[in-house]
């Protein structure tokens, strides 16, 4: 059974354009499914982080498997020697 749910989009700073849908599909068939997951042992990522950085560094992040995930253990390695 595949379910979807649909999610409105609208465009920032009250914008005359109308919002956009997006449907997304749940292939396990239950609401659940479509929460984020929490990885076990880590409390759960509701803040995000910006900094500058030279464009070879970030074509470097970008061009791993998950640039998001590489990026968050190379601050955790860092922050943990520090301690």
């Amino acid at each position: 059974m595949v379910t979807h749910s649909k999610c409105v989009l609208g465009k920032p700073n009250g914008g005359s354009n109308p919002p956009l849908s997006v449907f997304v599909i749940n292939s396990k068939g239950t609401p659940e499914n479509l929460e984020p997951g929490q990885r076990k042992g880590e409390g759960s990522m509701t803040t995000s982080i910006s900094f500058k950085c030279t464009e070879s560094m970030k074509q470097a992040v970008k061009a791993k498997g998950d640039p998001s995930e590489f990026s968050r253990q190379a601050i955790q390695d860092k922050l943990d020697r520090e301690k």
